[in-house]
């Protein structure tokens, strides 16, 4: 029996023992889960934050995102302030009231604190493809319950997002997607102006090739990213190139989807053939000639035009069309000659802001020229061949995309690419990009 009564007693004292670990890590496991639940909430407020601020950008700006303009703000490091203000200033402070609306409330000097930072592709985090980027990083301190106990009074969370307006979404902008060769091509005083950067692909040491007097321009805050070089130097772009790998360049209109031709055809009483002084107003749809004129006047109502045979324009030939998308599955692009080309891209649906577009792997080539009498626009997608621009004038420019192959100017050919909204329909857009 004295035997049995020491064997409880010695059980008893083991319990005892053990029960202060156990309490401890049953303590230390409900706090951090309690940590872990705050940590969700941290990322969904830095989320919020993130998107409420580029949205805001986008809303005042109306698409085209500026640093410096309606209130829009470009910067390395904003701490949200307590109180904020009401009404607010700035996109930045929206996204402060983003993160308060979603359960993390900036306390001054507190527990929690919220810190934005924003910019333009000239200064994206880790070579971003965007338009315009907003980063926000939530921390807390939590205080500890039972694990106190343990000396554990407080576990720091923290949760970083970062949004952007994607390539495709807030514009059109300029890339040449050659991974290897000579990506533009430059003789003359040509020159390339874009409201919202400038890709090339190419990781070649002469990735753009220059002679005469042509200049590469990004403005607005965009910069121009290269995987490459230039021949004889880069000292035509401005401003200054930046390296980055080639991954980070990537097709913004990837996305967008292939036309599917009818089979009902719009020429099925013969080939659109044009010469002379001859006049013809043509309808969206099919065509399994394409079109082919070497003189007259072309009109184009509003629409989707699947050319199975390409176009080509020479001579004194004249095309217009407002609300056009042009495409070409297999065929060439070719409008040269000494008439006016006057094309407006779509406003809405799909192809929305595309003028041009030749299918993915096709590589025929593409031509653009005639003078000052080139009005373009809208953009030109030919993402597998090679633009060719010639002629043209420096006053009066073309107002329109590229995203192309490679790109070859001569003459004055000159480009101010402006942000076009709506680009590719429902591609691109406002996304969570980190």
């Amino acid at each position: 029996m004295k035997h049995k009564r020491h064997g409880r007693g010695q059980s008893l004292i083991m319990v005892t023992l053990m029960l202060v670990p156990m309490l401890g890590i049953v303590s230390l496991v409900t706090d951090i889960g309690w940590a872990y639940f705050q940590q969700r909430a941290a990322q969904a407020a830095a989320d919020a934050a993130a998107l409420g601020a580029v949205r805001v950008a986008v809303l005042d700006s109306g698409g085209s995102v500026s640093c410096g303009a309606d209130s829009v703000v470009c910067s390395s490091s904003y701490t949200c302030p307590s109180p904020l203000p009401s009404p607010t200033t700035s996109n930045l402070q929206d996204g402060c009231y983003f993160a308060k609306d979603n359960g993390f409330a900036v306390t001054a000097g507190g527990s929690q604190n919220v810190v934005m930072s924003s910019g333009t592709q000239a200064n994206a985090p880790n070579g971003l493809n965007v338009v315009y980027w907003a980063t926000a990083s939530v921390t807390e301190s939590v205080p500890q319950g039972f694990s106190r106990v343990l000396g554990y009074k407080t576990l720091s969370v923290s949760a970083v997002s970062t949004a952007g307006v994607l390539r495709g979404g807030g514009g059109a902008c300029v890339s040449i997607l050659d991974p290897t060769g000579i990506s533009v091509t430059f003789s003359g005083s040509a020159g390339i102006h874009s409201s919202c950067g400038i890709d090339i692909k190419s990781n070649n040491a002469d990735s753009v090739l220059w002679s005469g007097s042509p200049s590469i321009t990004a403005t607005g805050g965009a910069g121009v990213f290269m995987a490459g070089g230039c021949l004889p130097n880069c000292g035509i772009i401005s401003p200054s190139p930046t390296e980055v790998a080639q991954s980070a360049i990537t097709d913004p209109l990837a996305s967008l989807p292939t036309p599917t031709p009818s089979s009902t055809y719009q020429d099925a009483s013969g080939p659109v053939v044009l010469s002379g002084s001859q006049t013809v107003t043509l309808n969206p749809g099919t065509y399994e000639y394409g079109i082919t004129a070497s003189g007259g006047t072309i009109t184009m109502n509003p629409g989707l035009y699947i050319l199975e045979g390409g176009i080509t324009l020479s001579g004194s030939t004249s095309i217009s069309g407002t609300g056009v998308t042009i495409y070409s599955p297999s065929s060439g692009i070719t409008m040269s000659g000494t008439g006016s080309i006057d094309i407006t891209a779509p406003t809405s649906g799909t192809y929305s802001g595309i003028a041009f577009y030749e299918g993915r792997s096709n590589t025929s080539g593409a031509t653009l020229s005639g003078g000052s009498n080139v009005n373009v626009t809208g953009a030109f997608y030919a993402p597998d061949a090679t633009l060719t621009f010639s002629g043209g004038s420096n006053v009066q420019a073309l107002n329109i995309g590229l995203v192309v192959k490679n790109v070859v100017f001569s003459g004055n050919t000159y480009i101010e690419q402006s942000a076009l909204d709506g680009l590719g329909g429902g591609g691109g857009g406002i996304a969570l990009i980190q």
